[in-house]
C-alpha cells in the first residue's frame, strides 16, 4: 500500500509539473520516509531474508555514526531481517522497498543502534538523539545467495587491498633506500633512532609497552591517534594485546624508536574491521609509531 501511495504522489507532482520535489511518505509508525529513488522492478524483503544496504547515519551536528563505506565490506553493510527489525517502527519501511529504492529519514539513535546493530542497554546519552538516515536498497538476499554475494564482496575487496599495496610499495621502493622488510609483507622504515626522551620511572613501566602511534589508511584518513602525552600501555608478554604488526615492529626495534610502516590488513583488523573507528574490513593502513 505504502508503494501504491508513493506512486499515486508521485505522479501528482509530476503532474503539477514540480521540479527537484521527493516524494514523502509517512508510514504507520510515524516515519516520515523521503523518496529520492524509487525502482520499478525488484523482490521485497521475507523474514529471515538478508538486507543488503549503503547505509549513511549522521547526527543533528551532521557528524558520521554510522556508514557502509567506513564500517561496511566494499561499501556494503548487510543485516538480518530478523525480530529486532520486522518488530520495530522500521517494518513498515523495509516491506514496501524493494531493490534499488533510495530513501531517508530520522529517527531515535537509540532505536537504530538496537534495531540495526544489536545494541541493547544504551548509555543515557543515547536517550533522546535523533540521526537521519540515508538509505540505498542494494539487494534482499536468501541464506544461499548471501552466501555467494558476500564471497563477491570478499573477493573484490582483496583485490583492492592488493592493488593499493603494491602501488604503496612502489611509492617506497622509488623513493627510500633503508626499507626494512618483515616477515616478507611489512615494510619498515626507522626515523629516529634512540631520540625520544621520555621522563617516567622505568621500572613501574618495565613490564609495559608504551607507545604512541597514527594510523591512517593507504588514502591517508586518520583512522586513531593517540593523544599528545598519552601514550597506550600494552602489557607485555600478554596475548591478544597488540596488532600482530605491532608485535611484529616491537620484535625489530627498540626503545626510543620512530618508525613508520605499512601495515596488510591481515596483520591488523583483517575481515572484521573495527566499527568504533571506521575501519571497514581488509583495509591496509599506514602507521606512525614511536616507542617510548
Amino acid at each position: 500500500m505504502l508503494r501504491i501511495n508513493l506512486l499515486l504522489c508521485l505522479l501528482i507532482i509530476l503532474s503539477s509539473c514540480q521540479r527537484d520535489v521527493d516524494g514523502v511518505i509517512r508510514t504507520n509508525n510515524d516515519i516520515n520516509i523521503v523518496f529520492h529513488d524509487v525502482s520499478n522492478k525488484g523482490s521485497n524483503v521475507i523474514k529471515g531474508n538478508f538486507i543488503n544496504l549503503n547505509l549513511s547515519v549522521k547526527d543533528q551536528k551532521d557528524s558520521l555514526v554510522f556508514n557502509s563505506k567506513f564500517n561496511g565490506l566494499r561499501g556494503v553493510s548487510s543485516f538480518l531481517y530478523d525480530s529486532s527489525i520486522y518488530n520495530s517502527s522500521y517494518s513498515d519501511l523495509f516491506e514496501n522497498l524493494i531493490e534499488g529504492d533510495s530513501v531517508s529519514f530520522s529517527t531515535s539513535l537509540k532505536k537504530f543502534l538496537y534495531s540495526f546493530l544489536k545494541y541493547d542497554d544504551l548509555g543515557s546519552q543515547f536517550k533522546d538523539r535523533t540521526v537521519n538516515v540515508h538509505l540505498r536498497l542494494i539487494s534482499y538476499c536468501d541464506e544461499f545467495q548471501q552466501e555467494v554475494y558476500m564471497k563477491e564482496l570478499t573477493r573484490s575487496a582483496l583485490q583492492l587491498e592488493k592493488d593499493k599495496l603494491d602501488g604503496e610499495k612502489q611509492k617506497w621502493d622509488s623513493l627510500y633506500n633503508d626499507i626494512v622488510v618483515i616477515d616478507s609483507v611489512l615494510y619498515s622504515r626507522l626515523l629516529t633512532k634512540n631520540t625520544y626522551n621520555y621522563k617516567m620511572n622505568m621500572d613501574s613501566i618495565k613490564d609495559y609497552y608504551v607507545l604512541d602511534y597514527t594510523l591512517k589508511d593507504l588514502d591517508n584518513r586518520v583512522l586513531f591517534a593517540t593523544q599528545t602525552h598519552k601514550p597506550h600501555f600494552f602489557q607485555k608478554n600478554k596475548q591478544g594485546q597488540l596488532l600482530k604488526g605491532f608485535e611484529l615492529l616491537l620484535s625489530k626495534y627498540e626503545s626510543g624508536d620512530s618508525v613508520y610502516a605499512v601495515l596488510p590488513s591481515h596483520l591488523a583488523f583483517y575481515n572484521k574491521g573495527a566499527f568504533s573507528v571506521m575501519i571497514p574490513p581488509f583495509t591496509p593502513m599506514k602507521l606512525n609509531l614511536r616507542i617510548r
